[in-house]
């Protein structure tokens, strides 16, 4: 960031941050809730980070003129809001960050090999600090975006590889804004089979009306071979909670609410920081 400001007794002084980059970073604690019809609610507090870069500056009047770049650090505590909208976007859930917002607790900057009077050190970095306040505000809530959206990729393309083996797949692409309610988030996919990249229709047949009368022959293996499908696309690495099956006409739904352990938000992060 780059940019100039008039200041008493000193003049023009132009400014530019480089490098800025964020250390020993904290989270106290964290709150979500779900707005029906609206969005959601996300409050993380008590953050703790320190902030490195350096300052690129530069003043002058008709008294002095200067020219100087030194390196900053700023610690800092703050309180980070963001309130997410999903919608659809290229088949795949997307997420809006914008409403961001951050209340800094502590903002303390510190000028590393400055020889400048206490005064006019003071008064230098009060006017810094501000700026940087704008800055780190910025960028942080413009990296929430860019990680949100990475990581809603990361978990449909999880769940496509779920549900392919070999040359078969499902396109679980969605076809709407997910809805959001009090206690989910609900979303509806395509669920078209695919063949060598192929969409396979499968139509109605007396398939259907044999396997209702074998079904509870059917049963038992099909649960072996679905339970030894499912394990070899890597199911079992998401922690399950109460799943259901419930029969419906023509087809049967599978609900249950699943956990993101922490392996592969480790694998999340290493593809993301590739």
């Amino acid at each position: 960031m780059k940019g100039e400001k008039s200041l008493l007794f000193i003049g023009k002084v132009m400014y530019g941050l480089d490098n800025l980059e964020i250390h020993n970073l904290s989270i106290g604690q964290s709150a979500f809730e779900l707005h029906p019809g609206e969005g959601i609610a996300m409050e993380i507090s008590n953050v703790s980070a320190v902030f490195k870069g350096t300052i690129q500056y530069g003043y002058g009047s008709w008294l002095v003129n200067f020219g100087h770049s030194v390196d900053f650090e700023i610690d800092s505590q703050i309180d980070l809001g963001i309130n997410p909208k999903l919608y659809c976007g290229d088949g795949k859930v997307a997420a809006d960050t914008t409403d961001c917002y951050l209340n800094f607790h502590k903002l303390r900057l510190h000028l590393q090999g400055d020889k400048e009077p206490n005064w006019l050190k003071k008064l230098f970095t009060d006017f810094i600090t501000l700026t940087v306040k704008l800055v780190i505000k910025g960028q942080i809530c413009k990296e929430i975006n860019k990680a949100a959206n990475i990581l809603a990729d990361f978990i449909q393309d999880t769940a496509e590889q779920f549900l392919t083996d070999g040359d078969i797949s499902v396109d679980i692409g969605i076809t709407a804004a997910p809805v959001i309610t009090a206690n989910y988030i609900e979303s509806y996919h395509k669920g078209l089979t695919k063949y060598n990249n192929k969409i396979a229709v499968i139509n109605e047949s007396s398939f259907i009306s044999t396997l209702k009368d074998a079904f509870v022959v059917c049963v038992p293996v099909l649960g072996v071979e679905l339970t030894r499908l499912l394990d070899k696309q890597g199911l079992y690495q998401f922690d399950l909670f109460n799943p259901e099956v419930l029969p419906r006409d023509g087809f049967v739904v599978i609900q249950m609410d699943f956990g993101f352990p922490h392996h592969l938000l480790v694998e999340f992060l290493k593809r993301t920081l590739q």
